[in-house]
């Protein structure tokens, strides 16, 4: 006979251990430009400490710096750890200089075909997201980097600080690979934000 039938699904509850997160290759962009004034410049050294006390012991790590021109602080990926070396020597650099955001990205796209990702890839960038020499117009610049993020499956992620920043370039590059983007205003607590 045609009936009817009941038919009650209860699902298990959830656990209460977050699955274990699976490694990440993170690549850090950090502008070292005359931009950053230098409580902006030890706010984004902040921000790096917060983020590298977060990665996990499978994690790996590259940082490249940029102002006028990038500089390569690893020749690879690095394990997660060892980074008070690296915060010394960021901490040691005077911004100077204008910021070639361009030359920076094509840094991102050489050094990562150098270094194939091994995990999941992220990228970091603090910065303001101006540029002052090279190409400048923002929209040249997302093509640039959406194509040179896209080819290497990375999310772009913005974490810029201070009141001046290009929103269009970081929030347009952090929506389309599947970023975030976080402005920390002056006054906002940089802890709450990394």
């Amino acid at each position: 006979e045609d009936g009817f039938f009941l038919l009650s699904y209860v699902p298990p509850p959830p656990s209460t251990q977050a699955a274990p997160r699976s490694a990440r290759d993170l690549v850090v962009l950090f502008d070292t430009s005359l931009s950053r004034s230098p409580d902006l410049y030890r706010a984004q050294i902040a921000a790096l400490r917060k983020l590298l006390g977060w990665q996990k012991a499978d994690d790996r790590l590259a940082v490249i710096s940029f102002d006028a021109s990038p500089r390569l602080h690893h020749q690879s990926f690095q394990r997660a750890g060892a980074t008070d070396a690296l915060l010394a020597e960021l901490s040691n650099i005077v911004p100077l200089g204008g910021t070639d955001l361009e030359k920076a990205f094509m840094a991102l796209d050489a050094w990562l075909k150098a270094n194939p990702p091994q995990n999941r890839l992220d990228v970091v960038f603090l910065g303001d997201g101006m540029a002052s020499l090279g190409e400048m117009r923002a929209e040249k610049l997302a093509a640039l980097g959406q194509e040179i993020l896209e080819r290497h499956k990375a999310r772009l992620h913005a974490l810029p600080i201070g009141a001046q920043y290009d929103p269009l370039l970081l929030r347009e590059l952090a929506r389309v690979t599947g970023g975030l983007f976080r402005a920390v205003q002056p006054g906002e607590s940089l802890e709450e934000e990394a």
